[in-house]
């Protein structure tokens, strides 16, 4: 008796789920198609980016990513910086300077700086600046309510 096999792309598709694309993914991949049967038509580059709004770099870095990822390639990246610069300052500067700012909470960043220098802290101004405005995100610094003048 002869085994009867089904054709790979039934196994395939048995073990693999189809690729669910967002919106936008799905937009470039119609972009991509409209430009590749434009340009299989004659139609020049230029002309073709003019009229899907989309500059040809684009539109060949989204070929690549198609060819190179599939379907998944053309969703967006994220924007964000791979790497964030960390604070060049100490822990020790920091708890300093809050403890300064809780006792003369209108100094401004000169002033505090022009302290630090004298308890031997060798910190610019601007360094100091930074520091408050973290302690503010931080929820750990308040500004003091400022009265009518």
């Amino acid at each position: 008796m002869r085994p009867i096999y089904l054709p790979k792309v039934f196994y395939y598709i048995s073990k693999h789920k189809p690729v669910a694309i967002s919106v936008v993914a799905d937009q470039r991949m119609q972009k991509l198609k409209l430009w590749k049967t434009l340009k299989s038509k004659g139609v020049r580059d230029k002309e073709i980016s003019q009229l899907l709004r989309v500059s040809r770099a684009t539109l060949y870095r989204w070929q690549k990513r198609l060819q190179q990822k599939g379907p998944r390639g053309l969703e967006e990246k994220s924007r964000r910086p791979h790497r964030i610069r960390k604070p060049a300052w100490s822990a020790e500067l920091s708890e300093t300077v809050l403890a300064m700012r809780e006792r003369y909470p209108y100094w401004g960043k000169g002033k505090l700086a022009i302290l630090l220098k004298r308890e031997e802290w060798s910190t610019s101004s601007s360094t100091v600046g930074r520091i408050l405005v973290c302690l503010k995100r931080r929820g750990l610094l308040h500004e003091p309510p400022r009265g009518l003048v």
